[in-house]
């Protein structure tokens, strides 16, 4: 054989060689991609305590309040009177900041609370879901602001959809399970 089919052949397997340790290489990093996406999904679903049957979950009309944006859930004496939103962005990730407005119209203070406050389209979609902090305290007959934030999973559509959603389109219902009063009296509205 010529010096030069000697040389074709071993450039040749050269390449293929490199291109195979390459695809190695891609196959590796997105496998650790894939896991770390894994990861953030149930640090998520930990973080804010949602069950499988909370993602199932559609909204009720139940005690619908003055906002026709907001919707509350069995209790009519701790309601959900408004909410806004913003996205911020860091160079990581993006969160939706939000407020809440809480009002206790019991006449007991309230000084810890087991309740979500689920997002959805106009559709009934589930957007995402957040727990309000349990240790919030709020005298009787009074109206608090609760302030958040979400971190938006960018491989999650339905978490990304609100960045784009006029407010409006958004529905925030208030899903209230327990209530601690400031007497040490509970009331369990999960039934």
């Amino acid at each position: 054989m010529s010096l030069k089919i000697i040389f074709r052949i071993t450039l040749l397997s050269l390449f293929f060689t490199v291109a195979i340790f390459a695809q190695k290489i891609n196959i590796e990093t997105r496998l650790k991609a894939l896991e770390k996406k894994v990861d953030s999904l149930e640090f998520l679903i930990k973080k804010n305590n949602i069950s499988k049957d909370d993602r199932s979950n559609k909204p009720t009309n139940i005690g619908v309040s003055p906002s026709r944006d907001v919707q509350q859930s069995k209790n009519d004496l701790f309601t959900l009177e408004s909410w806004s939103y913003s996205v911020t962005s860091d160079n990581i990730s993006s969160y939706y900041a939000i407020k809440l407005k809480l009002k206790n119209d019991y006449e007991k203070g309230i000084k810890l609370i087991d309740a979500t406050v689920q997002f959805y389209d106009l559709l009934d979609s589930r957007l995402f879901g957040i727990k309000i902090g349990p240790d919030i305290i709020i005298p009787a007959k009074q109206l608090v602001e609760e302030n958040g934030s979400y971190s938006i999973n960018q491989f999650i559509n339905e978490e990304n959809r609100m960045k784009t959603m006029n407010k409006e389109d958004v529905k925030a219902v208030l899903n209230v399970k327990k209530i601690v009063f400031d007497d040490n009296s509970i009331i369990n509205l999960d039934k």
